[in-house]
């Protein structure tokens, strides 16, 4: 099994010198809130070894190196240019850094103590398969998605041909796709976007409204907030012991 032509030609330049510094700052930004998002769900933890699984270019592993989350790391991605951006960086402790077919990952079983797969899932034609063999090499894995599925997910779904997106998830979806692939899930959450994120996708006062009011509908009404603004859910998630 291997990524589409479709999308593998999409991927290889998503990555290149011309992105707008827009879009480079809401991807600075993203990779802060992941870190953050994963230290909450995974909280006090230190990994031998990590790898992340479509790593873009590479800003989450930046961020996670800078705060010393683990003691080597690991990055495989279907872009070329996220590839090239990736070693530009010149991380320290990056072992690994490889184009990844998108389904098969040339490791060992449980070889990573940590598996991350960061607003990737959204992007999976085979979702189950994938997860599959990330499971597989990884002993825990880390999965953040946006849950677009909301009572607006047509909006999404309309806009999807200029991200990407072909997976559309809630917190009772992501959940239970987990659970039919018998994994055990060792924690889940739905995160609101940071105060810079929101500011910088409408601007400063519609930005802020809309943080305010995310966040305080997620606060009072957590099972319901989600159906009515998009999110981002996290869940970790590992094989169950036989």
């Amino acid at each position: 099994m291997e990524l589409s032509p479709k999308l593998k030609q999409l991927y290889d330049s998503y990555y290149n010198n011309n992105q707008k510094e827009t879009l480079k700052l809401k991807r600075d930004l993203t990779a802060l809130q992941s870190v953050r998002n994963l230290k909450r769900i995974l909280p006090n933890s230190k990994f031998k070894n990590l790898l992340d699984i479509g790593a873009g270019d590479g800003n989450t592993l930046e961020v996670l190196s800078n705060e010393n989350i683990a003691d080597e790391f690991g990055a495989i991605e279907i872009s070329t240019s996220g590839i090239e951006e990736i070693k530009k960086k010149k991380l320290k402790n990056l072992n690994k850094i490889e184009i990844f077919n998108g389904y098969e990952i040339n490791e060992p079983p449980q070889k990573y103590e940590l598996g991350l797969v960061l607003h990737v899932l959204e992007h999976v034609e085979h979702e189950r398969l994938f997860i599959n063999e990330v499971t597989r090499v990884c002993k825990i894995t880390y999965i953040e998605v946006p849950l677009e599925n909301t009572f607006f997910v047509g909006n999404a779904v309309k806009l999807s041909p200029l991200y990407g997106h072909i997976n559309f998830y809630n917190p009772q979806t992501l959940k239970a796709l987990m659970i039919n692939l018998n994994l055990e899930i060792i924690g889940f959450n739905v995160f609101s976007h940071s105060k810079e994120y929101e500011i910088l996708i409408s601007g400063k006062v519609k930005g802020l409204i809309r943080f305010a009011i995310k966040n305080i509908a997620l606060k009072l009404f957590p099972k319901f907030a989600p159906f009515l603004f998009t999110y981002t859910g996290g869940i970790a998630i590992s094989k169950k012991i036989s």
